[in-house]
This record gives C-alpha cells, structure tokens and sequence, in this order.
C-alpha cells in the first residue's frame, strides 16, 4: 500500500469512495432522526451534500489531502487540517473504501 498527496485527477473516485464509506453512517442517522430533522439537514439528500463537502475539501488551500493507493486502487484518503497558531492537527475528514 502507499500513501500519495491528492491530485486533482483523484476526486471522481475520491467521491465516489466516499459515498460508499459514509453511506451506512447516513442511513443509521437517518433511522435514528426526526424524518423531517433529517431532511432539513440534507433537503437535497445526504449524497449531494457529501459530494459538495468532499469537492470543497479537496480545494481548500489550507487542507492537505493524502490517498490511499493498493494495487493501483484508490482504498482510502484523509483531509487534515494543520493550524499553525495552536500547532495542532485536525483530521477534517476521512474514509476508507469498505469493499
């Protein structure tokens, strides 16, 4: 396995990797919610949300994206936030490919 910056010729299967990771989470909140709480979070549904955050993260300047790369596949990837006036890290997002 080897980890590798993000490029930006990685987001469609970094997308698509991330609705299959988070896809269960989601559908446990949704049991778990109010159905109307639920959709005024994800009025357009949880997979357009999750497409723009992954879309947005992987442009934001101060965000480092890392992939997960086995056998010339995409497995997983982490977004990491450093900042710089506290000298802490935060892992702003992460999946891994469930298959």
């Amino acid at each position: 396995m080897r980890i590798e910056p993000y490029e930006d010729s990685q987001l469609d299967t970094i997308k698509s990797l991330s609705l299959r990771a988070w896809s269960p989470v989601f559908d446990s909140i949704q049991k778990a919610m109010d159905i109307e709480v639920y959709h005024s979070f994800y009025p357009d549904g949880w997979r357009v949300s999750q497409l723009n955050a992954v879309e947005s993260v992987c442009t934001m300047a101060d965000i480092k994206v890392w992939v997960a790369i086995d056998s010339n596949s995409t497995v997983g990837f982490v977004a990491v936030k450093l900042h710089s006036e506290s000298s802490m890290g935060e892992i702003y997002m992460i999946a891994v490919d469930p298959d």
